[in-house]
């Protein structure tokens, strides 16, 4: 090729033929990067779980349009954004699994101490376990005189716990029980706060009446924030037999 045709050919010179036209770029494969760049926010929260969800499918199916159809551009933007949509899901699926593991256990902790007590006869110390921290009697207070002047509304909540009979047999249990966690049922999330329920069992009792179920609320309290974030307050919202309890 001749020096001087070199230097007449065009900077941006794309070896197209002449009157080729460049494919034109698939909005779908924009569309899949810009949400795969929206789902690494899935790494801080859970809540956008379903942004990643629906990258990968889009990301999937753009991919696959894109590498079959050579009238449309954008095959690398749609792997970009599939890859970026698997990162942030897989990301996020593992926190939000370490969440659940530490929120089931630190709820079995407070569930034992809950049982221990009921278990050990002091039913009224129990009831106290089963309402907000704030509005917990102060030390040395006569919990028995309280709960039975108490007005109409906690006085029919205590009588109603003592009564059932999901009480009466951890009660039954004795102050010698040896309560475990065995597994976590659900958890409720209500913006910060989480209504957890978990399975118990009496290690000296025999199966299948050795399991209870407790279900536990836990409130962030904002005002009681010190440098690791706000203070976690628990209390004991219910007690039932598992439902395949015979």
């Amino acid at each position: 090729m001749a020096m001087n045709e070199v230097m007449e050919r065009p900077v941006l010179h794309d070896d197209l033929a002449a009157g080729e036209d460049i494919p034109p770029l698939s909005r779908m494969a924009v569309l899949t990067l810009v949400l795969g760049v929206i789902s690494l926010v899935a790494i801080l929260t859970s809540v956008m779980l379903p942004i990643c969800v629906i990258t990968i499918g889009l990301g999937a199916a753009t991919l696959w349009h894109t590498m079959r159809d050579p009238a449309v551009r954008g095959t690398g933007l749609a792997q970009a954004g599939l890859g970026l949509g698997v990162l942030s899901a897989a990301w996020s699926l593992s926190a939000l699994h370490g969440e659940q593991k530490h929120l089931y256990e630190v709820a079995g902790q407070h569930a034992a101490e809950f049982l221990d007590v009921l278990a050990s006869g002091q039913k009224y110390q129990a009831l106290e376990l089963m309402r907000k921290e704030p509005d917990r009697q102060i030390t040395g207070t006569d919990l028995q005189q309280y709960y039975e002047n108490a007005d109409f509304e906690i006085k029919d909540f205590a009588e109603g716990f003592l009564s059932g009979d999901a009480t009466k047999w951890v009660i039954e249990q004795g102050p010698d029980a040896q309560w475990e966690f065995v597994r976590g049922i659900q958890i409720k999330k209500i913006r910060s706060n989480a209504e957890i329920t978990v399975e118990m069992r009496n290690k000296l009792a025999e199966p299948p009446r050795d399991r209870i179920w407790v279900t536990l609320q836990r409130n962030l309290n904002l005002l009681l924030a010190d440098d690791d974030g706000p203070t976690a307050l628990w209390h004991v919202a219910e007690i039932s037999f598992p439902k395949d309890t015979p």
